[in-house]
């Protein structure tokens, strides 16, 4: 992926994954703009010298930064990219993610904040891009994965569903069936789209909390 590969190689990993919490607390708190290498210093409490150790600059430190937020969005859809999966399973998925809690807000902040930049630099802007891209290429197959495991039932010649009770014979002389007569295989089901389009209104609906 484009945007991972940005980080910087052996050196402590448990020190940097601090870097980038704190990072991320600033642009969530102040903005992007703000976070300079002195703010995250602050925020660890320690000077600028120990954050240069481990980026030279603002703008690799700011890289890893995003580079670790896909990284664990990668990780999070994980258990979807293998095996069979269910419309249940992506609903937890994105129930997981999308800003339902003060924390994921936060997350969807600062996630924001690297969009919003990216139109202004070349490089980030071209690195979201091919982002979105393979994540769009990644949803169409999940979504394909979910209407082919479908069940599509079969209609016998007796006029019955396999899997399911005989259909209502309409009886002659009478003009409007009875209401009463459906039957379980007739009752209208959920189509996956329309759970994930729920799923999106909701994101748009937390759009303005987000970039405010």
């Amino acid at each position: 992926m484009a945007i991972i590969q940005a980080r910087p190689q052996n050196e402590s990993q448990e020190r940097r994954d601090e870097v980038v919490k704190a990072t991320w607390r600033v642009i969530a708190r102040e903005g992007l703009d703000r976070a300079s290498m002195r703010a995250i210093a602050q925020e660890l409490f320690t000077s600028t010298g120990v954050i240069t150790h481990y980026f030279r600059d603002k703008d690799q430190m700011l890289d890893f930064a995003l580079s670790s937020m896909a990284e664990s969005l990668e990780t999070a859809r994980a258990p979807l990219m293998k095996g069979p999966i269910s419309v249940e399973q992506v609903l937890e998925h994105l129930a997981r993610v999308l800003p339902r809690t003060p924390l994921r807000v936060d997350w969807w902040r600062v996630w924001m904040s690297f969009a919003v930049a990216a139109f202004n630099r070349r490089r980030q802007g071209l690195d979201h891009a091919i982002f979105y891209a393979e994540t769009r290429k990644i949803w169409t197959g999940i979504l394909r994965r979910l209407l082919e495991a479908r069940p599509h039932p079969r209609r016998h010649r007796s006029g019955a569903r396999s899997g399911g009770a005989a259909l209502p014979v309409r009886r002659p002389g009478r003009a409007r069936r009875d209401r009463s007569h459906t039957t379980q295989c007739e009752a209208p089901t959920r189509h996956p789209h329309s759970l994930l389009r729920e799923a999106g209104s909701l994101i748009r609906g937390q759009r303005g909390l987000m970039v405010s």
